[in-house]
């Protein structure tokens, strides 16, 4: 059996790109030995580290500052295991559904479904430690060299790499030969950069399981 690989994959909650990559990742992780840290990072806090309330800030990215709080408390109550399942079920409402996270009844529902208190929402918007632990994480992240979201690490490594960037989900064949690309350059921090135009490909499922 191929040894564990350890990594952490940096994720906000409202960016597609990174819900792709992210069912990309469950993907792979299916197939082969990896275990996955999902870590929390607010784009709205890239955009102005200093307060992300004042320009340059996008509104759309201080909107979502509530969920990823929600997040962090997730975090607080359940672990690491708890943010994969609240993301997992904010992502489905959000990517696959389309629908409006800040229902009540969804919200709820999803914090029911990743076995957390319904009301933890609301918890964790009253909480000024859960707004402070996610800007200083944020912060941190950043300092560290991450570009933004998606971005991939090994676990232990001060090299992260943003992508994959992708216009669709791939199957599982694709999803394993996209892997080891991606695993190469993650090993090899001298890889800096591939890219193209986002003009080609359809998302597809974008469901997780």
């Amino acid at each position: 059996m191929s040894e564990q690989i350890a990594l952490d994959f940096y994720l906000d909650v409202s960016c597609r790109w990174t819900w792709w990559a992210s069912l990309w990742l469950r993907r792979v992780a299916r197939q082969q030995p990896i275990s996955i840290s999902w870590k929390i990072f607010s784009l709205a806090v890239q955009d102005n580290p200093d307060n992300y309330r004042e320009p340059p800030a996008r509104p759309h990215h201080v909107r979502d500052v509530d969920l990823h709080r929600a997040l962090v408390a997730a975090r607080q109550t359940g672990g690491k295991d708890a943010v994969e399942r609240l993301y997992r079920a904010y992502g489905n409402v959000i990517h696959a559904d389309k629908a409006d996270i800040r229902d009540a009844t969804l919200q709820a529902g999803c914090l029911t479904e990743a076995g957390l208190s319904p009301t933890l929402f609301d918890e964790a918007q009253r909480d000024p430690a859960t707004e402070t632990e996610l800007v200083a994480e944020t912060r941190a992240a950043l300092a560290s060299g991450v570009l933004g979201t998606p971005s991939l690490s090994l676990t232990g490594s001060d090299a992260s790499l943003l992508g994959p960037v992708l216009g669709r989900v791939p199957d599982d064949a694709e999803a394993l030969e996209l892997w080891r690309g991606v695993r190469f350059a993650l090993e090899h921090p001298y890889v800096y950069e591939l890219k193209r135009g986002r003009d080609r490909g359809t998302p597809g499922e974008l469901r997780a399981e």
